[in-house]
């Protein structure tokens, strides 16, 4: 997403923070979840893209964070989740009530369960959104 977002981190950023988080989590050995939303159907809607990270921010935690992947992706940090199916479901729940026009996958991945390194976690989450 080449412009930017309110509270949505940019790719850079979002890399840098998950990283860190990796390295915080292996020191401290706890866990955390990425969630990859991937929204279809979008040709340079703006007004949508500016839509769903405000909707997201409402259902997730005030410690989590939601960073711009790509151009149609949204990536979720939650801090200290290994189980984030209820938070996913709540996400396409609420997007789909709000815009049901766009269609959206959602792929979930946990350090350490799926991966161990930033990389990895944002691949097996994308594989997982295709």
């Amino acid at each position: 997403m080449a412009y930017e977002l309110e509270n949505v981190l940019p790719e850079e950023e979002f890399k840098y923070l998950l990283e860190h988080e990796c390295k915080r989590a292996q020191r401290y050995q706890y866990f955390f979840s990425l969630v990859m939303v991937k929204i279809e159907n979008v040709n340079s809607q703006t007004l949508v893209l500016r839509e769903i990270p405000k909707i997201i921010q409402n259902v997730i935690r005030n410690c989590d964070t939601i960073g711009a992947i790509q151009y149609n992706k949204l990536a979720i940090l939650l801090c200290f989740s290994d189980n984030p199916n209820s938070i996913t479901k709540r996400i396409k729940d609420k997007i789909n009530s709000e815009i049901p026009r766009i269609n959206i996958k959602v792929g979930e991945v946990c350090f350490p369960s799926n991966a161990t390194t930033a990389e990895d976690l944002v691949r097996e989450s994308l594989d997982r959104v295709l």
